[in-house]
């Protein structure tokens, strides 16, 4: 008895924490992805352990998906979920990183489609992060005229006004300001080469502005 005990003594059993906090940062350009009709599209990002001593659990949830009903939705972590798996529960260990992909299976119509993703820290309730993932897909004509409609938006964020600049004439071109649900917030028509947008009556938050008819021309804009 004697001797056990020494040996647990000399070699003691190592654990860690679960109060580590968790963030997510995206690793591609946007949570907006755009491709032609039947593509596999993907959004990419990594989810950190900000603590050096402690782990965390946390779980990943879908939330508000409102794709075409032949979409599907699919998340990877450590390994990749099928479509029908909406949760997923990983473990990070101190100051350790995690990949995370989520990806839209769409079909052969130009369509558009969107989720959320809810992380929680299951040990540190406060601790949550929810992402918005957004797809787009259009013809290869589409996309073609996407690019030619290209356009900046700036200062972004802003406080109370965005101005837009687009390669070629803005006169009498319709834009379309909508948030992360997709209602309609805003609408009107622009009238030179570079105009300016109200946004100081949006509360703050996240905002998608769409430039002409062409359904993937949006951009991102973020008021204070």
């Amino acid at each position: 008895m004697k001797k056990l005990i020494i040996l647990l003594f000399l070699f003691p059993t190592i654990s860690f924490s679960q109060s580590g906090t968790f963030s997510v940062a995206l690793t591609t350009t946007d949570s907006i992805v755009y491709d032609t009709p039947g593509a596999f599209m993907s959004i990419h990002g990594t989810i950190y352990n900000l603590s050096s001593t402690d782990s965390v659990s946390l779980s990943m949830e879908k939330q508000f998906i409102d794709i075409p009903v032949t979409w599907e939705t699919a998340i990877c972590t450590d390994i990749c979920y099928p479509s029908t798996i909406n949760s997923a529960i990983i473990s990070l260990a101190p100051a350790d990183s995690q990949e995370f992909v989520f990806y839209f299976y769409t079909d052969l119509v130009a369509d558009s489609g969107y989720a959320k993703i809810l992380y929680t820290n299951l040990n540190v309730p406060s601790n949550t992060v929810l992402h918005s993932y957004h797809g787009v897909t259009q013809t290869s004509a589409g996309i073609l005229d996407m690019k030619a409609l290209a356009f900046s938006v700036f200062p972004n964020p802003a406080y109370d006004i965005i101005h837009l600049k687009k390669n070629g004439s803005l006169e009498r071109t319709p834009y379309v300001i909508s948030d992360e649900l997709g209602r309609v917030i805003l609408s009107g028509k622009l009238s030179d080469n570079q105009s300016a947008i109200s946004i100081e009556q949006l509360p703050q938050g996240f905002y998608f502005l769409n430039f002409g008819n062409a359904r993937g021309s949006s951009v991102k804009i973020i008021k204070q």
